[in-house]
């Protein structure tokens, strides 16, 4: 359970999912918890995939068709004895890959983020693009991430124009650095709500269209236990001993569009609805 604070009112909800996403634009990891960072849960999008386009390294989206197999690449983490592993998987590939992060052949590569935002990331070899190009069936893509235990990556939350909501203030943070941001578009953390998706669904069935399911929106955190888009409201919300600002509805774009399993877009739900 959590706490959703409204001044001196204090609401009971319950997390009932925890998902991160080490490489953006991929599919989900649902976990049991995870460690908060500035820059959202540990391991989540840190990793991106990139292609050239006229001579420049840009972030690979499903919003582009021809990149839509991306949402099926599925990347686990695993920390054992010999080091960090990051394990890949795809319907599209035979055999997955295995990347050993501590012996990786790195060099670095000036990419996109989002937008035209650049950043310098580490390049982690021909093998596993070779692995990716292949699943994704596409040439020339390179696994890129952030520079592990540095300091020079520097990326801050976007705030999304079309939202109008001020950054949250804290008397605890007055640096420069005071809202760090990983790999992600906008925010460290995207948190749904199960009410929300149902009234959604309703919605859609009512007019005679398909349900979706929650890995349309991509969350790290989902709740039950308030109304209807309730959480557009929310201003803060603990979880544990963690006080989280709740800031930005998060702007929706055609990824939500894709089904996940058959890769289709129909309609143009639900973003119509």
């Amino acid at each position: 359970a959590y706490d959703v604070l409204y001044g001196n009112t204090i609401k009971k909800p319950t997390v009932r999912e925890l998902n991160i996403y080490p490489i953006k634009s991929c599919s989900e990891i649902p976990v049991d918890n995870a460690a908060v960072t500035p820059i959202g849960f540990r391991n989540d999008r840190i990793f991106q995939v990139v292609s050239k386009v006229n001579g420049k390294w840009c972030y690979c989206t499903p919003r582009e068709k021809r990149f839509a197999k991306l949402f099926q690449i599925t990347p686990i983490l695993v920390v054992d004895r010999e080091g960090i592993k990051l394990k890949l998987s795809s319907p599209h590939r035979k055999g997955n890959f295995t990347l050993e992060l501590e012996d990786a052949i790195t060099s670095r590569l000036v990419a996109t983020v989002i937008g035209d935002e650049e950043f310098t990331l580490v390049d982690y070899g021909d093998a596993v693009a070779k692995w990716l190009g292949e699943a994704m069936d596409v040439d020339n893509p390179r696994l890129v991430g952030i520079p592990p235990g540095e300091g020079g990556f520097r990326r801050q939350v976007v705030v999304n124009a079309d939202q109008g909501e001020a950054l949250p203030t804290s008397s605890s943070s007055s640096s420069s650095q005071k809202y760090p941001l990983s790999l992600a578009d906008e925010a460290p953390f995207l948190l749904t709500t199960r009410e929300s998706l149902s009234d959604l669904n309703l919605r859609l069935k009512t007019s005679g269209k398909n349900a979706v399911d929650m890995r349309r929106f991509r969350p790290n955190i989902v709740i039950d236990g308030l109304h209807p888009w309730e959480e557009d409201s929310l201003k803060r919300v603990r979880i544990g001993g963690v006080e989280f600002h709740a800031w930005q509805r998060c702007g929706r774009c055609t990824m939500t569009t894709i089904d996940r399993d058959t890769l289709l877009r129909k309609g143009g739900e639900p973003l119509k609805t």
